[in-house]
C-alpha cells in the first residue's frame, strides 16, 4: 500500500478510535439513556447511507466530505459503510446486554483493537495468513484485546483471557465485507464474554 493510501487508512482509523466515545460514554450515561440516543442516530445514519446511492444530491454531498475515508467497495451501489455496521453493532450490544463492563469491553475491542490491527498490519504486515490479513496485524489485535479484557473484565482467569482473545481475533481474521467485522466483532465479543461470565 502506498503512503497516500496509508495516510487515508490512518485517518479512517483515527475516526474509528473516536468511536470509542460510544462505550466510554457509559462512564457518564446510563445504558437506557445511551440506547435512547443511539437508536435514532443508528437508524437515521443507515437510512442516509443507503439513500446516498439513490439520491444524487446526497451521494455528491457524501463524497465531497467523506470520499477520502471511504473504501472503493463502500462506494459501490447499495453497499453501506463500515460506520453503519459499527453503529448497528453498538446498538445490538447495548440493547441486548446489560452488563456495563461487558458492553464497554466488546465495543472497545471493535474501535481500538481493530484500529491497531489495521495500522500495524498495513504498515508492518509481511506474513500474510488470510486474504489481506497479516500475522503481525492479527497479533496486534490479540494483544490489544487481551489488555482491554484485562482492564474491563477483571474476574476472568489468565487462561480465559487468552482463549477469549484468540477467539475474537479469529472472528476479526475471517470476517469480510459482506459479514463486516464492525458488526461481527462487537456482537461476537459480547456473546462470548456473556458465556464466560
Amino acid at each position: 500500500m502506498n503512503s497516500f493510501n496509508y495516510k487515508n487508512e490512518v485517518l479512517r482509523k483515527l475516526i474509528h478510535l473516536f468511536d470509542s466515545i460510544i462505550p466510554l460514554s457509559l462512564f457518564y450515561l446510563s445504558r437506557e439513556t445511551l440506547i435512547t440516543i443511539l437508536a435514532p442516530i443508528t437508524f437515521i445514519f443507515i437510512f442516509l447511507d443507503v439513500a446516498r446511492h439513490h439520491i444524487k444530491f446526497l451521494g455528491k454531498l457524501y463524497l465531497t466530505f467523506f470520499s477520502i475515508v471511504t473504501r472503493d467497495i463502500e462506494k459501490r451501489q447499495n453497499n453501506v459503510t463500515g460506520a453503519s455496521y459499527y453503529l448497528l453493532g453498538c446498538l445490538i450490544v447495548v440493547y441486548f446486554f446489560e452488563d456495563i463492563n461487558l458492553i464497554m469491553a466488546s465495543l472497545l475491542v471493535m474501535s481500538i483493537s481493530d484500529s491497531v490491527a489495521a495500522l500495524i498490519g498495513v504498515k508492518y504486515g509481511k506474513t500474510k495468513i488470510y486474504g489481506n490479513k497479516s500475522l503481525e496485524g492479527s497479533f496486534s489485535f490479540f494483544l490489544s484485546t487481551l489488555i482491554i479484557l484485562y482492564i474491563f473484565m477483571p474476574n476472568f482467569s489468565s487462561f480465559e483471557y487468552v482463549i477469549i482473545s484468540i477467539l475474537i481475533t479469529l472472528v476479526e481474521l475471517f470476517s469480510f465485507y459482506r459479514i463486516n467485522d464492525n458488526l461481527t466483532i462487537p456482537v461476537f465479543s459480547a456473546i462470548l464474554l456473556k458465556y464466560f461470565l
